[in-house]
Formats: structure tokens, C-alpha cells, sequence
């Protein structure tokens, strides 16, 4: 068996310093790949010339910033999309977001961290402490995921352990998840200082002015996002899922400026419908960043038409700033409609969950947990009985490597998925 897309799987690698480092390998992507023989060029379907610079981005989506970088501009990478990118740009930096490689080696970390670090953030330590991510000019790691939270501390200790050990400044975004007027002030409390950090690093306060009119460009981003989403709604989708996860992941590794004359252009002239009749997934869980699940998803005869995942549709669900402090709006925003797997009350999230397989005519639910999740996996039963009440079938594959995914277990449980659909269907 090919088990080619499965292990290529969730997620990929991060960014290369620029200049020289490890040849071919410093080109590897951290949301997509071009198509290899096969399967991917099935899914993404015909070529269409709208889809060419998410795809062209895809292939190399750290060229951006890099070039920012080489023209002397100063770099902020990410982790994870529970950032306030549009705080970073108002201070006139450049934000990139990392993730771990699956193929990546983990030697260095290996020496530091407990097994208990799952594959990805083990992968991104080692990326951090060998010095592949030395370009950057900081690191920003939010607290919405336990993991990340457990990073910051080792880095922490490893610096101080090994002063000779050179890697950029690592910050805590120590945002909370929990929708109380006491969290939302420290919240905001947390933003200003962020912010503050920001303005140091370049050399020049952060303008209200400023900000409000990042939130306001992103905010528009997000607009033509949405409507990107309603051409995969459609029967059938005019998106593979891989040329979504490619849209999608597009504002992270470009500015609005940039991108919004490509989301306009899709829009308006939008790629041809795809087969009719295949069965439409959503894919819930953590680790698609990369569309290798995708494309596996499609060599069985399905479509992918929503993403319900941290690098899938909630990228797009914050809204417009209202009125008032920008800050003050930003705190409210990052709390109520950017969510992370520690993202309360739940409802909130399961109902947003049935609002996009409503919208997308979803016929099934495929969730994918990694290693060591302790987060997402009790949030299921509660899930699973929603789905079945709404008459949607939904399989759950556990256990998940990051290095490898087990491609006979991802095809079995997508075939066992299409089976109970089936089933549904002739009922």
C-alpha cells in the first residue's frame, strides 16, 4: 500500500534562516507541497488560474518573510494561530507562523524534553534550539495549548542551563480562555504588554491609529475568507480541500495588501465545480496545517468541503472590530472568537462545530486526535452524540505520531466512514 500522503501527514516544517543552511531541505513548506504523482493531482482537480498564487505561496511560503527579512525588516514567528497578527504588523513587523516537520530530526530536543512532548512541539524545540529559526527576531508562543505553555518553561530552563546555547527571545502570550470580565481584563493587561514588547523590538510605539487599521485590513481578509468558504458549500465544491487548507493558510505568511487582490480574483472568477456525488467530510482534531490527510481523504472518492481545526475554518471566524479602544476590542475578540483547544464554554465551540456541517451539507465527520492529547479527546462523546442526533455519521482515530501517521488506520476508519454513509443514504 502507498502510505505516501498519510506519512507526509499533519503537521510540517517551519521556516529556514535565509542564505545557505541545508540545501533542498530549507525549501520544505509548512502548509502544502506541490502535487506529487497521484493522488493530490486528483484532488486539487484541474489547474485554474486564481488558485495559482495560494498554490505558488504553498510551495514556499516562508519566501515572504524571508525577503522581508533580507530587505531589513524585523520578524516575529508564531506558534500557532492564537496570535494577534494584526498586532504585530501595526508595529510594522513581519509575522510568520512555525510548526514542527514531520521529517525533521529531534536529536537535540531529544536530550531535553520528557516523552510526554508530543511530536510537533517536540520537532519545533529542536527546530528552535539548533538554530534553524536564528533569523527570527523573536519567537511568540501563546498559552492555549498545554504543550506550547510546557515549551516555553523547558526553553526557558535549557537557556539557563546552556548560556551558550543561542536562540531568539522566547515570549509568553499568556492569554485565557475562560469568557469571565476578570479574564478579559487580564487579557487586555496581557495585549498592552505584548504590545509593548512589540514596540521595543521596533523601535517605535504602536499608534491606536495604527492598530485599528491592521484590525480593520485583516478583518476584511477574513470577510473574503468566509466567502472563499461558500464555494466549497456549493454542490458540488468549486475547493478541493487542499486548495482551501492552501487559502486559508495564505494571510499568515503574506499581508493583507498582498492577498486580498488574490481572494478577490477567486472570487470573481471562481475554479469549475468538482465531480458531482462524492461524499463531503469535515475533519476535526489538531495537525492540519498540511494537506497529505486531504489528499488521502480524495484517493478514496470524497471531498473535504470544511475543516473544523486550528489551521482549518475557525481562522476566518473572527469578526469585524467594533467601536471603542482598539486594544480593548482586540482583548474581547481574542477571547470570544479565536479558539484554541482550551477555548470555554464548550458549547460554544460544538455549536459553531454543527453550524459549519450545517453549512458545508457535511455527510460525515472524520477526527483525527494525535499522541498525548489530553484536551480534545473528552470534548468527543459529547460531540459524537450532537452529530448522530443530526443524523451524521462520525468515525475517531486516536493515537496519531506526528513523525508517522498510520496510513492503514486513516484509510480504515475514512472507509469505514464512507460505509456508514452509504448506509445512511440507502436507508
Amino acid at each position: 500500500m502507498d502510505d505516501r500522503a498519510s506519512k507526509r501527514g499533519p503537521p510540517s516544517p517551519p521556516a529556514p534562516p535565509p542564505g545557505g543552511g541545508r540545501g533542498d531541505e530549507e525549501r520544505e513548506r509548512h502548509t502544502a507541497s506541490p502535487p506529487p504523482p497521484g493522488g493530490r493531482d486528483r484532488e486539487r482537480g484541474s489547474p485554474h488560474q486564481t488558485l495559482h498564487p495560494f498554490r505558488a505561496l504553498a510551495a514556499d511560503p516562508f519566501g515572504p518573510a524571508r525577503a522581508a527579512k533580507a530587505a531589513g525588516r524585523k520578524v516575529v514567528g508564531h506558534v500557532g494561530p492564537a496570535v494577534p497578527t494584526d498586532l504585530i504588523r501595526a508595529a510594522g513587523l513581519v509575522p510568520v507562523p512555525l510548526a514542527g516537520r514531520p521529517d525533521g530530526p529531534t536529536d537535540t530536543a531529544d536530550r531535553w524534553l520528557d516523552d510526554v512532548f508530543d511530536g510537533d512541539v517536540r520537532s519545533l524545540a529542536d527546530d528552535i534550539l539548533t538554530g534553524r529559526h536564528g533569523w527570527l527576531d523573536l519567537i511568540v508562543i501563546p498559552r492555549g495549548y498545554e504543550p506550547h505553555l510546557q515549551l516555553i518553561y523547558a526553553l526557558e530552563e535549557i537557556r539557563r542551563l546552556e548560556p551558550g546555547l543561542r536562540f531568539p527571545e522566547i515570549v509568553l502570550l499568556d492569554l485565557l480562555g475562560s469568557p469571565h470580565w476578570r479574564t478579559e481584563r487580564w487579557n487586555r493587561t496581557r495585549l498592552a504588554l505584548f504590545r509593548d514588547r512589540l514596540a521595543a523590538l521596533a523601535g517605535a510605539p504602536v499608534a491606536d491609529d495604527a492598530l485599528r487599521a491592521a484590525m480593520d485590513a485583516e478583518a476584511g481578509v477574513r470577510r473574503r475568507l468566509r466567502a472563499a468558504a461558500a464555494l466549497r458549500h456549493q454542490v458540488p465544491p468549486r475547493l478541493s480541500g487542499a486548495d482551501a487548507l492552501a487559502i486559508l493558510a495564505a494571510p499568515a505568511f503574506v499581508p493583507p495588501e498582498t492577498v486580498v487582490p488574490w481572494l478577490d480574483a477567486l472570487l470573481a472568477e471562481p475554479p469549475p465545480p468538482l465531480p458531482a456525488g462524492r461524499p463531503r467530510l469535515m475533519l476535526k482534531g489538531l495537525g492540519f496545517d498540511a494537506p497529505s490527510l486531504h489528499a488521502l481523504i480524495a484517493d478514496t472518492g470524497a471531498d473535504v468541503v470544511a475543516d473544523d481545526h486550528p489551521w482549518g475554518d475557525p481562522l476566518a471566524d473572527r469578526g469585524d472590530p467594533g467601536a471603542g479602544d482598539p486594544l480593548d476590542v482586540l482583548a474581547d475578540q481574542m477571547l470570544r472568537e479565536v479558539a484554541t483547544p482550551r477555548s470555554f464554554p464548550q458549547a460554544v465551540q460544538d455549536r459553531r462545530m454543527m453550524d459549519r456541517v450545517r453549512a458545508a451539507g457535511v455527510d460525515g465527520v472524520l477526527v483525527v486526535l494525535p499522541e498525548h492529547d489530553d484536551t480534545l479527546g473528552w470534548d468527543w462523546p459529547g460531540q459524537k452524540a450532537m452529530l448522530e442526533a443530526a443524523g451524521v455519521p462520525a468515525v475517531l482515530v486516536l493515537n496519531q505520531p506526528f513523525a508517522s501517521p498510520d496510513g492503514v488506520a486513516l484509510r480504515a476508519a475514512v472507509a469505514d466512514l464512507l460505509d456508514r454513509i452509504a448506509a445512511r443514504r440507502a436507508a
